[in-house]
């Protein structure tokens, strides 16, 4: 069961407008709030899903950049995969170590997700804005 008191992994002020990736974190979210306060039988189930909506979301921001000619640089696909990596920990450690998982979760994965959203989903949303039809980078002028 989840606390009322828990906090959100992001919330309105990490909104960074572009409906698809602000949908994509929210939804990632609100994953790991479930998975980051469950109950342990349900923890290998809540960081399963929480790594298939990371691997769509990062698909999707890659997509995204693909269509304006541009392509996800290095350093964003680094956290990406590093990100992936905290998650896929807590998930092997989900069944046996719910608890190292968990301090996982609310801790290295909270702060990474957090920072990667406001830096590096940020910059990218800034580029997929500029490059949009009227926008000033727009290929299409």
């Amino acid at each position: 069961m989840i606390r009322l008191s828990a906090r959100r992994l992001i919330g309105v002020r990490h909104t960074l407008g572009h409906e698809l990736i602000d949908a994509g974190n929210a939804a990632i979210s609100d994953c790991w709030l479930r998975a980051a306060h469950c109950d342990p039988i349900e923890l290998p189930f809540q960081t399963a899903r929480l790594r298939k909506l990371m691997r769509i979301q990062f698909d999707r921001e890659a997509a995204l950049i693909e269509a304006i000619e541009e392509e996800l640089c290095w350093c964003h696909r680094r956290e990406h995969q590093a990100l992936m990596g905290l998650c896929d920990e807590a998930h092997d450690l989900s069944g046996h170590a719910w608890k190292r998982a968990r301090k996982l979760l609310r801790g290295d994965f909270a702060r990474q997700f957090r920072n990667h959203v406001v830096c590096m989903d940020q910059v990218t949303v800034v580029m997929i804005n500029a490059a949009s039809p009227g926008g000033p980078l727009s290929r299409r002028q």
